[in-house]
């Protein structure tokens, strides 16, 4: 990103491109960062949730495979549902990409979304887009990815 800003608040900080536009927390989100692109807007989501009410803390593994038990509920055309290892916040986390019609939207979207347990919260980056600019943007949302910090 050669142009950015710096987004701090909702217990997170992150850079993101100066033309992209910010909706503070909402229904089912902490933050959205968006694009305009094609018919849909490029999106990188992120949701924290505080997990410390929560009986029973998930493991990484259990949080996944609850995740991707989500994606094929609510999307039921998902496919090519890959779960990769990687790692954000110097902590192990876990990467799913997959292709589906969004059940918010109604669109055919592309998504990348890191998932990590960090203590007793949960930390999901959901980047989503039209399938056709996904490889171009994807390196967009993994530049913002990689400069998000818990504070």
């Amino acid at each position: 990103m050669k142009s950015e800003k710096t987004y701090e608040q909702s217990g997170f900080k992150i850079k993101y491109p100066k033309k992209w536009k910010v909706k503070d927390a909402g229904p089912g989100y902490t933050a959205q960062f968006f694009t305009k692109r094609g018919m849909f807007e490029s999106n990188l989501t992120i949701v924290i949730q505080d997990l410390s009410k929560d009986p029973s803390v998930p493991t990484l593994d259990e949080f996944i495979k609850d995740s991707v038990a989500s994606i094929k509920q609510f999307e039921e055309d998902a496919k090519d549902i890959q779960v990769t290892n990687r790692t954000i916040l110097n902590t192990p986390s876990k990467e799913i990409i997959y292709e589906g019609t969004s059940f918010t939207s109604d669109m055919y979207l592309k998504h990348l979304i890191v998932l990590t347990l960090i203590g007793e919260r949960s930390v999901i980056l959901n980047f989503s887009v039209e399938p056709e600019f996904f490889d171009e943007d994807v390196k967009i949302a993994e530049e913002m990815i990689e400069t998000f910090e818990l504070i």
